[in-house]
């Protein structure tokens, strides 16, 4: 599969899963690691659950930006206290850019209401799609960004 059509079938997956009932961060969390082949545990599919509507429905950071984070995490994150976290840091903070540029906000209080107001069936359904999409997007790019080195900067 191309890259692009990686990206694709994500925003794809991520749809099917909202068709079945899974919400913001469990659609993106699963269609984005089934698609690139992540492997995960069941249980962290069932703590993606816990980020939908914004941290349980509180309205905080959109469920989509913290499945990001937690497969960001999953993939770059540091094994112990002496490992560098500058990569992980940069990339967290570089996904969570990425994705304001796209939707905006990082608050499911914001992005909601907009999304609900344009679609048809008043749903959040397009952002997950479009979310899945830019984050499997990313986590493309996320390799050559944390070779880079880009956040060596930030730190001197």
């Amino acid at each position: 599969m191309t890259r692009e059509e990686k990206i694709a079938a994500a925003g794809r997956r991520a749809d099917q899963y909202w068709q079945e009932g899974y919400h913001c961060s469990e659609a993106t969390f699963r269609a984005v690691s089934e698609i690139l082949a992540i492997p995960v545990t069941e249980e962290l599919r069932r703590v993606s659950s816990v980020f939908q509507g914004g941290g349980g429905g509180f309205g905080g950071r959109c469920g989509v930006v913290e499945a990001g984070l937690m497969l960001i995490g999953l993939l770059y994150g540091r094994d112990n206290s002496e490992d560098d976290c500058g990569a992980l840091r940069y990339l967290a903070q570089e996904w969570q850019r990425r994705f304001m540029l796209q939707f905006v906000s990082l608050s499911c209080s914001s992005i909601k209401p907009y999304a609900q107001a344009h679609s048809e069936d008043h749903s959040c359904r397009r952002t997950y799609v479009v979310g899945a999409e830019r984050m499997a997007e990313f986590l493309l790019d996320a390799p050559a960004l944390a070779a880079g080195k880009a956040w060596e900067a930030d730190e001197k």
